[in-house]
Formats: structure tokens, C-alpha cells, sequence
């Protein structure tokens, strides 16, 4: 799928703003005002799964019944490698999904003013995703059956059953991430009126409105580009879910212990009406700086994300690490991505100071 620069992806630390529509042709291209209904139509579709009233989305292992026991459940909630599922795999999905949840509801309106070939995209996204999820969907059943006839849960056909399973969520991850992708695109370029750029304003100039006023929403999308990182370069091309299934490993990595500690940190939601507070304390300096910082970070992201791009399109990262016949190609999109990744560190050190210092000023 082609993925678009995000011409204004550092919008919330440059601008005040609220949410303004603009009236457009109906027929020039998917009605927007469709978008939230065909995302939970679709979902709704598949017995196993489910769209909850926050938009998140559920997988029901409570429908797998035997002989009066929920037996599906049971096992994922006791038992490796099931227990993966709601430990590893699901939570993955869910931060990938995390700006689709929180925004999808206002991107479904066709008032938005985005023209024919972005309102496209958000439904190809839109079929792409559905169809990754249906696999998943089946791929559940599966192991839902398997068990269901008896199986033991550490039976050769039944670990395969669950490998399949697990494999499916290669194909479910990149799609949530390009839906993610693009929506975030329409909301920052097509929903969100801007002004006031502040990145050359001093101090007695800054006003923390602009930056705070949009932060939820940034918080949602670094959560989301956070997860593509790490997806990206642990998951996508590993070998996880045989190791998983077969017992070469009794734990979930290590890096993904780091990777959760990292995102609970920045899964907050921030009072939006604290940037007045923060203009008439003690911590307006410091905030100003960690807004500047988070606009470097961004900047950078913005200014790289061509390159990226191109980075994940062309290569398998893990493959080409371990490759020691890589081209020099290959290297350098490896690099690339290794390179955002650290921006991404960066970026959540940032969102972790700035939600600290509102932390302090809202206390």
C-alpha cells in the first residue's frame, strides 16, 4: 500500500487548534461518514470477535463451550503457550490499534475536506484490515475446534494448530499499522485546522495551550508508531512462534518487558485545559523546553519518514541482520529503521517528562 509523507505530523507542538469541517463533495470518492459503521459492521461479523463500545476490539474466546465449561478461555488464561494470546499477541495489536480506537469516530465524517484518493486509501485500509482480521478470526476457531475434540492442549496437531495462529498476526499487525498510518494522516491533514506556529518563540512568548490542546492524540500515535517500531524489528520475520510453541523459550523476550514498561508510561490521558495552568507556574520553562525537544524529535521523524518508508517496503529487518551476505541496500534500510527506532526512544522520554511535569502542575 502506498503510504503518504505526513506533511504535518508535528502539528500539536506547532499549533492551537480545534476540530473544523469543511463541507466537500459527497461522491468524491468513500463517504467518510460510512468509516465507523462498515469498521464495526465488519467486525461485528465474525462470532469470535468483537467491537466494544470504545471502539477497541476483543477477541471472545468465551464462545468456545464443551460440555458446560468455556474451555477455550480457560486455557488461554492458564496455560503456554495460549497464554500468549492475551499476553503477548493481543496486547501488540491493541497499542498498534491505539490512535484507530481513540479517533476513528471523528475521522468518520464526510465533512472532512480530503480528497478522493486519501478517502480511498482509509477504505482499502479499512478491507485490507478486515480481511487480516477474518484470518485470525478463522485461525481461532481452528484452535478452538482442535480442542474441542479433545486434544491435549501440548499434542504435536494441537501446537501447530496454535503456531498457525500466532503466525496469523504477522499479516493482522500490518495492516492495523497501515490503517493506523493513514488515518492518523487524514485526522492531522485533513481534520485538524492549525495555526500559530511557536517552534521560534521565546519563552515569554510560548503558550503551553498549543502543545497540550493536542497531546492526547500525539500520545495515541506514538503509542502506535512505538509498536510498528518494535513489530518491525522483532516480530516481523522471527522465528517467535515456533520458539513459542515448540518450548525453545518459557518466556516472553526480554525487549518486550522494556518495550510494554516504556508504553505504560505514556498511556495516559491528559487533562486538555491544563496549558493555562502550566503559563502561570514555576514549570512553564521546563514544559517549553521538553515541547521544543518533542518538536525535534518530530521533526526528525517527519523529515526521515521517505526514507523509512522505503526501509520497511524493501527489507526484512530481522533477515537482514543475521544476513551476513547482506548488500550494502539491505544495511542501510536496516540502519534506517534502527535509526527511527531511536528517535522513537527519544520521543517517549520526551512524552514522559512532559506528562511528569503535568502530573506535577495538575496535582
Amino acid at each position: 500500500m502506498k503510504r503518504k509523507f505526513l506533511s504535518l505530523i508535528i502539528a500539536f507542538v506547532l499549533t492551537c487548534s480545534g476540530l473544523v469541517f469543511v463541507g466537500c463533495d459527497n461522491e468524491s470518492g468513500y463517504n467518510l461518514d460510512n468509516l465507523l459503521k462498515d469498521y464495526k459492521n465488519s467486525i461485528e461479523s465474525m462470532e469470535n470477535v468483537n467491537c466494544l463500545t470504545d471502539y477497541s476490539i476483543e477477541f471472545d474466546y468465551s464462545i468456545y463451550v464443551y460440555d458446560g465449561e468455556n474451555y477455550l478461555s480457560q486455557i488461554i488464561n492458564s496455560t503456554a503457550p495460549y497464554s500468549y494470546l492475551t499476553s503477548f499477541y493481543n496486547p501488540l495489536f491493541d497499542n498498534s490499534m491505539k490512535f484507530v480506537y481513540s479517533y476513528i469516530d471523528i475521522c468518520s465524517s464526510n465533512s472532512i475536506n480530503a480528497p478522493r484518493d486519501v478517502r480511498d486509501e482509509i477504505k482499502s485500509d479499512l478491507d485490507d484490515f478486515v480481511v487480516s482480521l477474518k484470518k485470525t478470526s478463522v485461525a481461532i476457531d481452528a484452535v478452538g475446534d482442535k480442542l474441542r475434540k479433545g486434544n491435549d492442549v501440548n499434542s504435536e496437531d494441537a501446537l501447530m494448530t496454535l503456531e498457525n495462529l500466532f503466525n496469523s498476526y504477522d499479516e493482522l499487525y500490518k495492516s492495523s499499522i497501515n490503517f493506523s498510518n493513514d488515518l492518523s494522516k487524514l485526522y492531522y491533514d485533513y481534520a485538524v485546522v492549525t495555526s500559530t506556529n511557536y517552534a521560534n518563540a521565546e519563552l515569554k512568548d510560548f503558550d503551553a495551550n498549543n502543545v497540550v490542546i493536542h497531546l492526547n492524540s500525539r500520545l495515541n500515535n506514538h503509542i502506535a508508531n512505538y509498536t510498528e517500531s518494535y513489530i518491525t524489528m522483532n516480530i516481523l520475520g522471527s522465528n517467535l512462534s515456533n520458539d513459542f510453541t515448540d518450548g525453545s523459550v518459557a518466556d516472553l523476550p526480554t525487549n518486550y518487558t522494556s518495550y510494554k514498561n516504556n508504553i505504560n508510561v505514556v498511556d495516559d490521558v491528559v487533562d486538555d485545559s491544563l496549558g493555562n495552568k502550566i503559563n502561570n507556574s514555576t514549570q512553564k520553562e521546563r514544559f517549553y523546553n521538553a515541547s521544543l525537544a518533542l518538536y525535534n524529535c518530530l521533526s526528525v521523524m517527519e523529515n526521515d519518514y521517505p526514507l523509512y518508508e522505503e526501509a520497511i517496503n524493501s527489507i526484512v529487518y530481522l533477515e537482514v541482520i543475521t544476513d551476513l551476505n547482506a548488500t550494502q541496500y539491505e544495511k542501510t534500510c536496516a540502519n534506517i529503521i534502527k535509526n527511527r527506532a531511536q528517535v522513537i526512544e527519544n520521543t517517549n522520554s520526551v512524552l514522559t517528562e512532559m506528562i511528569q511535569i503535568l502530573g506535577e502542575i495538575d496535582g
